[in-house]
């Protein structure tokens, strides 16, 4: 049996496709890792028959560090400069993780806890999807919690931050509310973000607990 799942949108880096997905090891939601596949022509190929794809990183293990636990899935995936990738995704430490790549995702930095700028504080969020986009501008959204709790609780409300490319790193601004429900037993998570002329429109999924 192979469990896994995606919530991280195909994207476009340095001509090539990449979609992020998060495999288990374990039944039901241990020992996840970050994995990508890659295609070269998907952009330009017409017959699905001459598809090529890769599955990356190189080599026999995912996007993972043992520090942080046996939960370590959602992994979502944007493009930086040329060929290089900035991956985040949830854990239970009251943290998300982060790692870079700069060779399209055939290796990449060992994972670490997300911060706002490279050794700045970090990025408080419990095990829920952080999402994050790349605009048409060049620059990024973050969607996330700012709430350090270890368990599936703690949805309410929803936080943005914009955040930079400088040097090969992300540098986020201060959090803003951007959702939030009167009822504390609401969880909102898996957002969306539609981009058109230069105006933003939001999705997020909510349920009770």
């Amino acid at each position: 049996m192979q469990i896994f799942w995606g919530i991280s949108k195909p994207i476009a880096s340095d001509g090539a496709t990449i979609l992020a997905f998060s495999k288990l090891g374990k039944h039901l939601l241990d020992q996840g890792e970050g994995w990508f596949f890659r295609s070269d022509n998907l952009l330009t190929e017409t017959d699905p028959s001459r598809l090529r794809w890769e599955l990356l990183p190189d080599g026999e293990h995912g996007v993972r560090h043992e520090s942080f636990g046996s939960i370590q899935e959602e992994h979502n995936v944007v493009s930086l400069s040329g060929d290089e990738l900035y991956c985040i995704y949830r854990t239970t430490t009251g943290h998300p993780c982060q790692s870079y790549s700069r060779d399209g995702g055939r290796s990449w930095t060992a994972p670490e806890h997300a911060t706002y700028s490279p050794g700045g504080n970090k990025i408080k969020h419990p095990r829920a999807c952080p999402k994050i986009w790349r605009t048409a501008t060049g620059k990024y959204l973050l969607w996330f919690h700012n709430f350090a709790g270890h368990t599936f609780d703690g949805r309410n409300p929803a936080w943005i931050c914009g955040g930079i490319e400088k040097n090969g790193m992300l540098h986020w601004s201060q959090p803003e509310i951007l959702l939030y429900d009167d009822d504390p037993k609401v969880r909102m998570s898996y957002p969306d973000l539609i981009e058109q002329d230069g105006r933003y429109w939001g999705y997020r999924d909510t349920k009770k607990r």
